[in-house]
C-alpha cells in the first residue's frame, strides 16, 4: 500500500512553498500601510507646527485657523483608524489563517519526507534540497517551537474575541 505519491508529495510542497509566499505578501502589505500611517502622522505633525509660527497667527483669524486644524485632525483620525480596522485587520486574520495551514501542512511533509525517503531511495542531494525546501518555511524551528506555540495561543484568543 502506497502512502503518498511522488507528485502529491511535490504538490503538497508546493502548496506549502504557494501558504509561504501568501503569508510574506500579506506581511508586505501590513508594512507598507504601517509606512503610510507613519509618514502621514510625520506630515500633520509638520503642518501643526507649520501652522504654530507666529507669522500664520498673525495673519489669520486664530480661533478659524483652530477649527479647521481640528477638523482636519479628526477626519485624519477616522480614516486612519477605518482603514487599519477594515484593511489591515483584514490582512493580519489572512496570514494567521495561511500561517496556521502552512505549519500543519510542513509538519505533514517531514514525517511524510521519511518515508519518500526511505521508498524512492533518495540520494544525499535530494535530502538536501528537500531539507533547503523545508527551512525556507518561516514556521520556527522544529524543537523548540516557540513561536508557533506563542502563535497558536494569540490566534486561539483572538478567535475567542471574533
Amino acid at each position: 500500500m502506497e502512502l503518498v505519491t511522488k507528485g502529491e508529495f511535490e504538490k503538497t510542497l508546493s502548496l506549502a512553498e504557494e501558504l509561504q509566499e501568501n503569508c510574506e505578501r500579506y506581511s508586505n502589505k501590513i508594512s507598507v500601510f504601517r509606512i503610510v500611517e507613519f509618514i502621514t502622522i510625520f506630515s500633520v505633525i509638520a503642518i501643526i507646527l507649520l501652522f504654530l509660527r507666529e507669522d500664520v497667527f498673525n495673519s489669520r483669524n486664530i480661533y478659524d485657523l483652530l477649527y479647521w486644524l481640528a477638523s482636519f485632525l479628526v477626519m485624519l483620525v477616522l480614516l486612519i483608524s477605518t482603514t487599519e480596522y477594515i484593511m489591515v485587520r483584514s490582512y493580519i486574520k489572512k496570514r494567521r489563517r495561511d500561517s496556521r495551514a502552512l505549519y500543519e501542512i510542513v509538519g505533514l511533509l517531514r514525517e511524510l519526507g521519511e518515508f519518500q525517503r526511505e521508498k524512492e531511495g533518495w540520494s544525499e542531494l535530494d535530502r538536501a534540497q528537500y531539507r533547503i525546501r523545508l527551512s525556507r518555511f518561516d514556521i520556527g524551528d522544529n524543537d523548540s517551537d516557540f513561536l508557533h506555540r506563542n502563535f497558536m495561543r494569540k490566534s486561539e484568543s483572538y478567535n475567542k474575541e471574533a
